[in-house]
């Protein structure tokens, strides 16, 4: 109920850092990779939503060991927490504002 689609890792016969998963999950839920914000914790995370055309946050709570240099990854932005996602979506504004 809380997903509306699960990918996994033999889905599309590619896994990340491919874009593939990423705009199956994109077909599935309707949604063009522009209007998308891909959010993860690794370089291939970043590289594969590059890669597809969507916005990309690094998500830097959880399993990021705080030395790592996660600017290098080409994300569009970075978070410390959850709730600092908010800061970046409104839905009143065009999806241009993602980007700071």
């Amino acid at each position: 109920q809380r997903a509306a689609c699960i990918v996994s890792g033999d889905t599309t016969g590619k896994r990340k850092p491919y874009p593939e998963p990423l705009l199956y999950a994109s077909e599935i839920i309707n949604l063009a990779p522009a209007n998308i914000v891909y959010m993860g914790d690794d370089p291939r995370d970043i590289y594969a939503g590059n890669a597809a055309g969507m916005y990309t946050c690094v998500a830097k709570f959880g399993y990021i060991d705080p030395v790592i240099d996660t600017e290098s990854w080409g994300a569009d932005f970075s978070i410390d927490n959850p709730m600092d996602l908010m800061k970046h979506i409104q839905l009143s504004s065009p999806i241009s504002d993602f980007k700071s």
